[in-house]
């Protein structure tokens, strides 16, 4: 199965590890980890790079909380082809999870930073999505934007920021969150 760990804080400071009885691992349901049934999407994948955001009203007909993961066949995949897939699930209460044929894997293509971001933009009523993917050239670690209304139908990714003769030879990832 796949899976990621779970824990919540009050202050963010404090962590519990809460017993979610979701997955067996070891003999025993008594853990914190979140599992994904990806039998629909020619799985399993080694999931990482987990992101959880909060979908604004009018797009909570999928759930409160949308959940952006990174996941990578473990079947052997052709040796020109990164196999990076990504996957958005839906929760009504951030434990129990769902991935919606209709849209997933939203993204193929290399992008390994776990910083990448979805962000709700209400002004614009966009999805904003910044991930590090390889565009048009052969250097993996720039970062890239796309957009969606509707977390379906995306715009094609291109690029934010990049390097130059100056810079170092990469950059890993660019955590974005609104301001105000």
């Amino acid at each position: 199965f796949t899976a990621n760990i779970y824990y919540e804080s009050s202050d963010g400071l404090q962590w519990q590890r809460p017993n979610l009885g979701q997955r067996e691992f070891r003999g025993s349901r008594d853990n914190n980890l979140l599992g994904y049934d990806f039998s629909d999407f020619g799985g399993p994948f080694r999931v990482g790079g987990a992101h959880v955001f909060r979908l604004p009203q009018p797009h909570q007909d999928k759930g409160r909380f949308g959940m952006l993961l990174q996941g990578q066949p473990l079947k052997p995949i052709p040796e020109n082809d990164h196999g990076m897939n990504h996957f958005l699930a839906f929760s009504d209460d951030g434990y129990t999870w769902r991935l919606r044929k209709e849209n997933n894997p939203f993204f193929r293509g290399r992008s390994d930073s776990p910083q990448q971001r979805i962000l709700w933009n209400p002004q614009r009523e966009v999805f904003m999505y910044y991930r590090r993917a390889t565009i048009c050239a052969k250097e993996v670690r720039r970062v890239a934007y796309a957009e969606s209304p509707d977390l379906i139908n995306w715009t094609q990714p291109r690029l934010i920021v990049g390097t130059d003769e100056l810079d170092v030879n990469y950059l890993y990832g660019m955590g974005v969150m609104r301001y105000q």
